[in-house]
């Protein structure tokens, strides 16, 4: 399976947020250097079109996670919902948008997945083969 970089969008009233775009702008800054594939996973209830949306307004893949439990947000919904798609994944990365959301199941995240967590990520460069936030 190829590994992939994948970034968890963010929605407010069925649209994709400003912060999404700047995760989005920064996974492929990130998949440019690595070789990673994108690919963006969105939260939804269940008609909500927002994966739609989202993979038209980026050209990327998206993966929808639905269900009635993600109408709103809920950090034990939104774990339960992401932790075996991105198990199913191995990311290389996971993007997370820096906001009072993310900075909320960001950590209990990675402790599931058995990751490091890097928060408030505001450059990266590129040293040699490793990449430095």
């Amino acid at each position: 399976m190829e590994r992939t970089l994948c970034v968890i969008a963010e929605f407010s009233d069925g649209r994709k947020t400003p912060v999404t775009d700047e995760a989005v702008a920064f996974a492929r800054r990130l998949a440019a250097w690595t070789g990673l594939r994108v690919r963006l996973l969105a939260l939804q209830p269940p008609g909500a079109g927002a994966a739609d949306a989202l993979a038209a307004a980026t050209g990327l893949p998206v993966t929808a996670l639905v269900g009635p439990a993600l109408a709103a947000y809920s950090a034990e919904a939104w774990l339960d919902a992401l932790v075996p798609v991105l198990e199913s994944f191995s990311p290389g990365w996971i993007v997370i948008p820096h906001t009072a959301t993310g900075a909320d199941y960001a950590p209990a995240l990675a402790v599931r997945l058995k990751a490091a967590c890097i928060t408030a990520v505001e450059g990266c460069r590129r040293d040699a083969a490793e990449v430095v936030f």
